[in-house]
C-alpha cells in the first residue's frame, strides 16, 4: 500500500520469483521476460497481462465468473473486462504446452494428496525453530562482516520458506472448493462456507487482537496497574513505575510475552523500513487504553468462543444433511483442508514477517556501524540500498557514489509519498495529469464482495491508516482502504468490516471469518462515500453495504 524502499524491493523481487515461478512451471507455461509487477509512484503493482494470458489458456473465465469478486470497484471491473476481451496480440505469449499440462493433471492431483495438515504443521515447526535461532542473536555482538553474513543466511531461509508455495496454494484452494460444494449442496450454502471457517483458533495474527484485549482486561482488574496505564504518560515512563510493584511486574511479564509473540507485526509489514510493534510500544498502549475504557461493552474472547461453538454445531448439521456417504466424505476432506489452509496461510505469513523483522534488526545495527564510519550519512540510509549492494558497500568496493545514490533515492521516495495513485493503472501513470474519479456521494447502496457472512448494523468509523491515533469504539463498523495484520487490533471491538479492496484470501477476510464478523471487500470508494458516524448495514453474505442514516 505504501512507497517501497530499495531494500524492500529487492526482497519483493526474490519473493515474487519464488512464489510464482513454480506456479508457471506447474501450469507448463514459460513466463520468459514478462514482469510480474511494475512500479507506480514507487508502489508495487501486479502486472495484469500475464494473468489475462493464464485465464485465456486455462479457459478460467469460461468456467468461473471472476466479475463477482470485483464488487463495485469500477477499475477492477474495467481491468477484468479488458483482459477478457483482449486479443491474442494484446496478451503475452507464455508458451503454454497444453498437451504436457493435461498429461500432468493426474500427477498434480496425486501430489496434492501429500499436502496434508500434518505437513503444514511440520513446515511451521521447522521455520519457527529457525526464527527462534535468529531472534536470540544480538546484532550488537557481531562484526559488520558477521552481520552481512547473517543477512545472507536469513535470505536463504526466506527462499526456503517460499519454496513451500505449492503447498500453500493447494491448501487455500480447498477454501474455494468448500465454498463451491456448500453453494451446490446446501440451502444458503455461501453463508455456511464462511461460518465453517470461524473460530478455528491457533491463528497467530487473529490471536494478537484477542491478546491485546486480554492485556487490557488484566490491567483493568488491578487498580494500581489500571491507574498507571490510563495515565497520560508514555510507555517508557509507565514501564519504570510498573517495575516497582509485584502486580506491575506481573503485568510487565504479560506485556513482554505479548511482544515476544506478536511484536514483529506492524502496518504494511513487508516494508523493512517500517518500525515494528516491539519498537513502538505506545502504539499498542493506545489499544490497551481504549479497550480498558470500553471494558464491559464488548468481550471478544466470548464472541470468539461463541463463533467457534456455532461452527462446530454447523459442521455436525452439514454432515447430517449429506445423506450420500461419498458427498459426506468429500465435504469432510475439503473442510479439514480449508480450515487448516486458512490457519496455515496466516501463520506462514507471520513466520515470513518474523524473518524480515530479524533482517531489519541486523540492518539497523549495520546502518549504525556504517554511519559511525562515515560510509552512510544517516543510520536508516541502509534501507535505501538494494540487498545486493550492501556487501560492496560494507567491503568498500561499491562502483557507485553511495551518498549521491542514497540522496537521489530518498528524494524520489519523498516525492512518491506525496502522490496517491489509483488502485488500477492502465498504461503509463502520470501523476501530473491524474485526476481522481468523482464518486457518487449520495449513493445509499454499495455493492462489494462478501467474504465473511452475516449482517450487522452500526455507526461507521472510517480509518485510512492503521498508524494514527484514531480508535474504533465498541459496536462500530470499520471502514478501511485495506487491512493487514497491523489492522488486527481494530477488529476486536468491530461489529463488521468494510474495505475498498480485498479478496477471499486477504488477511482481513480471513480474520473477519475467524472472529465471525460480517465483512465486505472491493466496495471501491467506500472510504470516500461513507462518513464516520453514519449508520450503515453490512451484509457479508450478499456483499452489500447500505447507508441507512
Amino acid at each position: 500500500p505504501d512507497v517501497a524502499t530499495p531494500i524492500t524491493l529487492s526482497v519483493i523481487d526474490a519473493m515474487l520469483d519464488a512464489l510464482f515461478n513454480p506456479l508457471f512451471r506447474l501450469m507448463c507455461m514459460d513466463r520468459g521476460s514478462h514482469p510480474i509487477y511494475g512500479l507506480v509512484a514507487g508502489r508495487v503493482y501486479f502486472n495484469a497481462n500475464p494473468w489475462g494470458s493464464i485465464f485465456r489458456n486455462l479457459h478460467v473465465t469460461e468456467k468461473i465468473d471472476l466479475m463477482k469478486g470485483t464488487g463495485s470497484h469500477k477499475d477492477l471491473q474495467k481491468a477484468l473486462e479488458g483482459l477478457q476481451n483482449a486479443s491474442e496480440e494484446d496478451l503475452p505469449d507464455l508458451k503454454f504446452n497444453r498437451l504436457k499440462f493435461y498429461l500432468k493433471i493426474p500427477l498434480i492431483l496425486i501430489g496434492s494428496l501429500g499436502h496434508t495438515p500434518e505437513k503444514g504443521r511440520w513446515i511451521l515447526a521447522k521455520v519457527g525453530a529457525e526464527n527462534e535461532k535468529w531472534s536470540r542473536i544480538d546484532p550488537s555482538s557481531l562484526t559488520v562482516e558477521e552481520i552481512t553474513m547473517v543477512c545472507r543466511e536469513i535470505m536463504t531461509d526466506f527462499s526456503e520458506l517460499l519454496s513451500h508455495v505449492l503447498y500453500l496454494f493447494s491448501m487455500i484452494s480447498a477454501i474455494l472448493m468448500l465454498d463451491m460444494i456448500c453453494y451446490r449442496w446446501f440451502p444458503d450454502g455461501r453463508a455456511k462456507s464462511g461460518k465453517l471457517l470461524a473460530g478455528m483458533g491457533g491463528m497467530v495474527d487473529a490471536t494478537a487482537g484477542l491478546d491485546i484485549w486480554r492485556l487490557a482486561s488484566s490491567a483493568h482488574s488491578d487498580n494500581h496497574v489500571k491507574d498507571l496505564i490510563l495515565s497520560d504518560n508514555d510507555w517508557n515512563t509507565i514501564e519504570g513505575k510498573l517495575s516497582q510493584t509485584e502486580s506491575g511486574r506481573e503485568f510487565l511479564d504479560r506485556w513482554n510475552q505479548f511482544m515476544l509473540r506478536h511484536g514483529h507485526h506492524c502496518r504494511a509489514e513487508l516494508e523493512l523500513f517500517n518500525k515494528r510493534w516491539s519498537e513502538t510500544p505506545d502504539y499498542i498502549l493506545k489499544f490497551v487504553r481504549s479497550h480498558m475504557i470500553q471494558m464491559g461493552e464488548v468481550n471478544p474472547v466470548h464472541n470468539f468462543e461463541k463463533a467457534a461453538k456455532q461452527r462446530r454445531q454447523l459442521e455436525k448439521q452439514c454432515r447430517k444433511q449429506l445423506k450420500n456417504p461419498i458427498k459426506r466424505m468429500i465435504f469432510n476432506h475439503l473442510l479439514i483442508r480449508a480450515q487448516s489452509g486458512s490457519v496455515f496461510r496466516e501463520n506462514v505469513k507471520s513466520e515470513v514477517i518474523k524473518l524480515l523483522t530479524a533482517k531489519r534488526k541486523m540492518l539497523l545495527e549495520l546502518g549504525k556501524r556504517l554511519c559511525d564510519k562515515g560510509v552512510l550519512e544517516n543510520e536508516d540510509d541502509i534501507f535505501f540500498l538494494r540487498y545486493e549492494e550492501i556487501a560492496p558497500v560494507v567491503n568498500n568496493n561499491a562502483d557507485f557514489d553511495i551518498h549521491e545514490v542514497i540522496k537521489t533515492r530518498r528524494a524520489e521516495y519523498d516525492k512518491n509519498r506525496s502522490i496517491t495513485p489509483p488502485d488500477v493503472v492502465f498504461g503509463q501513470f502520470d501523476p501530473d495529469t491524474y485526476t481522481p474519479e468523482k464518486v457518487d456521494e449520495q449513493a445509499e447502496v454499495l455493492q462489494g464482495f462478501g467474504v465473511s457472512p452475516g449482517t450487522a448494523t452500526g455507526k461507521a468509523r472510517v480509518i485510512l491508516r492503521a498508524d494514527t491515533e484514531e480508535q474504533l469504539l465498541a459496536g462500530e463498523i470499520l471502514v478501511a482502504p485495506f487491512t493487514d495484520p497491523g489492522w488486527t487490533p481494530y477488529f476486536v471491538p468491530a461489529a463488521a468490516i468494510v474495505m475498498d479492496e480485498g479478496g477471499v484470501f486477504s488477511h482481513g477476510s480471513i480474520v473477519a471469518r475467524e472472529y465471525g464478523l460480517p465483512a465486505v471487500v472491493n466496495v471501491g470508494n467506500a472510504t470516500r462515500i461513507i462518513k464516520t458516524g453514519q449508520t450503515i448495514q453490512v451484509d457479508g453474505t450478499r456483499g452489500e453495504v447500505r447507508i441507512l442514516q
